[in-house]
């Protein structure tokens, strides 16, 4: 019986519990196998993607390394590092980078170049960013006050920042009273202002802030003998299309001595200026402005008849051409025989009229 039955049962368990081990066994090794396959895809793909992702240019990578230690290597630049970092953070527009590392140049009493202050203080300027401005003072009561004096706290750039806020009263009022200072300190950037202004003042703001800046204009020249911000005031005028700036540029030539001799020394350079834009009407205007019996400045006119003539022979205008010629003889101030010769060369071979572009006439009206 136990040689007949139990022994062929146990054999038989005995080999159902090996085959369920082995069973066993096969599916943990193929699973454990099916994971590690699993996870070397899984990295590879993380290394393809990461490398990828990451694969900058040389300026790139020198910028992701300064961002991130910006704040941290203060003390191991020298004065070309940090001005780098200060450009990096002003062309990605970042103020709170810059304010970071202004605190933590204060707190090692590390001071910054005189041209690493001037770029964040206009980028302040241009960004109208009073907070970086009073940090910038600060920064330099505790580091560097002799600069903060000499540049007489950098009221200039306040201006600024006040103008651009939109309240262009005050800021001509501060510029008035703190000039003869700031022009001591920078007459080069206090010039570049006036020329900001005087731009977004003309065609853009209303006649009584282009009234005030004429007010400040011929303040500074009367008791500065600065006529740049007048000379600046007139060209934009009479530059503009509009209708009644020009007429102001007409007012300010009248009654301007400095103006006038402005003009006269820029005549040529004025009507070069207009005709590349085919401004002939705008030329003519300043024909009649010369010819004033108050300044008579017909030698200027003359050499305004010059470029026009020029201008007409270019585009083939023999009737342009003609008129000038007649209206110099006329007015006493003949151009010579070279401009007879080329008007005779042009009415012997006739040839089309070069076209320009059309401009549109200026507006008649008033900014109110």
């Amino acid at each position: 019986l136990v040689r007949n039955v139990v022994y062929p049962y146990l054999r038989a368990l005995k080999s159902s519990n090996v085959d369920s081990i082995d069973c066993f066994t096969n599916e943990l090794v193929e699973k454990r196998n099916f994971q590690w396959k699993n996870n070397v895809e899984r990295y590879l793909q993380d290394e393809e993607k990461y490398s990828r992702v990451n694969q900058k240019t040389p300026v790139e990578m020198a910028r992701s390394h300064s961002r991130n230690h910006l704040e941290n290597n203060v003390r191991k630049m020298d004065e070309c590092q940090m001005r780098n970092h200060i450009e990096l953070a002003i062309e990605e527009q970042h103020p709170a980078t810059i304010q970071a590392l202004l605190d933590e140049s204060l707190d090692l009493g590390i001071s910054l170049s005189g041209e690493s202050v001037k770029d964040i203080l206009e980028f302040a300027a241009r960004a109208g960013n009073r907070d970086i401005i009073e940090k910038m003072r600060y920064f330099c009561a505790k580091t560097q006050p002799e600069l903060l004096l000499k540049a007489q706290r950098f009221i200039l750039y306040e201006i600024r920042i006040i103008w651009k806020e939109g309240n262009t009263e005050r800021a001509m009022k501060k510029l008035r009273k703190t000039y003869p200072s700031i022009m001591a300190w920078n007459p080069v950037e206090v010039h570049r202002i006036l020329r900001i202004f005087s731009r977004e003042t003309v065609g853009q703001k209303s006649e009584g802030v282009l009234l005030n800046f004429i007010k400040l204009a011929e303040f500074i020249s009367t008791d500065f003998d600065d006529h740049f911000a007048l000379e600046i005031i007139w060209r934009d005028c009479f530059f503009s299309r509009w209708f009644s700036d020009q007429e102001v540029a007409v007012k300010l030539f009248c009654q301007q001595p400095p103006i006038q001799k402005f003009v006269e020394q820029q005549s040529k350079l004025i009507a070069f200026k207009l005709l590349i834009k085919h401004r002939t009407e705008t030329v003519y205007r300043l024909i009649e402005l010369l010819l004033d019996a108050q300044v008579n400045m017909k030698a200027t006119c003359r050499e305004v008849l010059m470029v026009l003539f020029d201008y007409q022979y270019w585009r083939n205008n023999s009737t342009g051409c003609s008129e000038i010629i007649q209206s110099s003889d006329e007015l006493g101030i003949p151009l010579g025989p070279e401009y007879e010769k080329k008007l005779v060369i042009l009415l012997l071979k006739p040839r089309p009229i070069v076209t320009t572009k059309k401009q549109p006439a200026p507006t008649v009206e008033y900014k109110f």
